[in-house]
């Protein structure tokens, strides 16, 4: 295998992987202990956002429970086999499984990977200059890293991988390398999902 593109495909697996660093990570006190909202923001969490925005945001959340709920149908029992989600359903009133938080982002990491593959193929059937877009795909990938990134420089005062990995992928995209680490994005995003599927399956 090509040394360029192994390297290039590592990247966009720890791509996934430390979007999901923060999840594993031990809360701190003031995470358990946390703060408690006032009941009318609990029954009305929209209240406070305007209405245009307010209406955008629900039409986002009806159209990634769309989503959510196609690759519950459809990736899932390919993944863990058609009998264990027939068994799946059974056991749970031929209903769908409440997806946590966790698994609902790596489904939306498998959307993102799949859309980048598609405009790198649009950018190179077409040549249109897809690359902003491109880049601002990578950012949005790479946001999760930089925030817990940033929190181990802020507060345990300590250099680590997600450092290396930031640095890692900002090479990888600015310097072009789009479609390795799509593909590591996407076969990334599969792994995980896996692994979840065989924790809450």
């Amino acid at each position: 295998m090509n040394p360029i593109f192994a390297f290039t495909f590592g990247g966009g697996v720890l791509a996934v992987l430390a979007t999901f660093a923060q999840q594993h990570r031990r809360p701190t006190l003031l995470d358990m202990i946390g703060t408690t909202a006032p009941d009318s923001q609990k029954q009305n969490p929209l209240a406070d956002i305007p209405k245009p925005l307010s209406s955008i945001r629900a039409c986002v959340e009806r159209w990634d429970g769309h989503y959510q709920s196609l690759i519950q149908t459809r990736l899932d029992p390919f993944l863990m086999g058609r009998l264990r989600s027939q068994q799946m359903l059974e056991l749970a009133g031929s209903k769908q499984r409440i997806l946590g938080r966790q698994e609902k982002r790596v489904n939306r990491s498998l959307l993102w990977g799949f859309g980048g593959l598609g405009l790198i193929a649009l950018k190179r059937l077409t040549g249109w200059p897809l690359v902003p877009v491109i880049l601002a795909l990578g950012c949005y990938i790479i946001w999760p890293a930089l925030r817990e990134a940033w929190r181990v420089t802020a507060e345990e005062r300590r250099f680590s991988l997600l450092h290396l990995f930031f640095i890692y992928f900002a090479w990888l995209w600015f310097g072009g390398n789009y479609l390795a680490g799509t593909f590591g994005i996407i076969f990334g995003g599969l792994c995980m999902k896996v692994e979840l599927l065989t924790q809450t399956v």
